[in-house]
């Protein structure tokens, strides 16, 4: 197991989730192009279950399919998930339904976008716990090929955390990602971010600047 982080020929660090993940500045956007949902999984299950260790409350803004295959990862892992819910450790929210709220003539409005999130917020702080999120929305948009919509989604929740103390955890999947989607990212500030994917072992992930792509 890695101890120390190590640089790669090109530009990728490597080091341990558990590390990684305790290390991240709670101001920071980490991001991941998703090229295969095992994977995903995978990091998703080490973002959740290193804040659980940690006693943050882990927001996850996620498809249903997402969010069955990640409980039945933390699960496996013996993860109580019924107690962490209620104990406000662990909030899964469903994108289907919350998207609905926020979205008005296919774009996402302010206001009512503001107002759902904070909701969310103030449960997961309701306990002085530190805050961190996994987020997708975003990238459903892509996929349905409302770039205008998903655009204006990152600028909002960039917006938003600005005004929070949360890590946020990105995830879009890498057939979407285009050029503009990159310059999208930087323009909203996501230059000083971390983009991961996985090693070669499930213990261990692969890091670097988003501003080096």
């Amino acid at each position: 197991m890695t101890t120390n982080d190590d640089r790669t020929t090109d530009g990728w660090r490597l080091t341990t989730v558990h590390k990684f993940w305790n290390k991240i500045a709670t101001h920071h956007h980490v991001f991941y192009l998703n090229d295969n949902e095992d994977q995903l999984m995978d990091i998703l299950a080490g973002f959740v279950g290193t804040g659980i260790n940690a006693n943050d409350c882990t927001i996850v803004i996620a498809t249903a399919s997402h969010i069955e295959k990640l409980q039945q990862r933390l699960s496996s892992h013996g993860l109580h998930i019924h107690r962490l819910v209620e104990d406000e450790r662990y909030i899964p929210v469903a994108a289907e339904e919350i998207m609905p709220k926020f979205m008005v003539n296919g774009l996402p409005d302010e206001q009512l976008f503001n107002q759902c999130i904070s909701d969310i917020m103030a449960i997961a702080k309701h306990r002085n716990r530190p805050v961190r999120a996994f987020r997708e929305m975003a990238a459903l948009l892509e996929i349905e090929g409302n770039t205008i919509a998903s655009s204006k989604l990152q600028s909002l929740w960039n917006k938003f955390s600005q005004q929070e103390t949360l890590l946020l955890f990105y995830a879009t999947p890498s057939t979407v990602f285009t050029k503009e989607a990159r310059i999208a990212l930087q323009e909203e500030g996501f230059t000083h971010s971390k983009m991961v994917k996985n090693s070669n072992t499930i213990s261990e992930i692969l890091y670097k600047d988003c501003s080096q792509q």
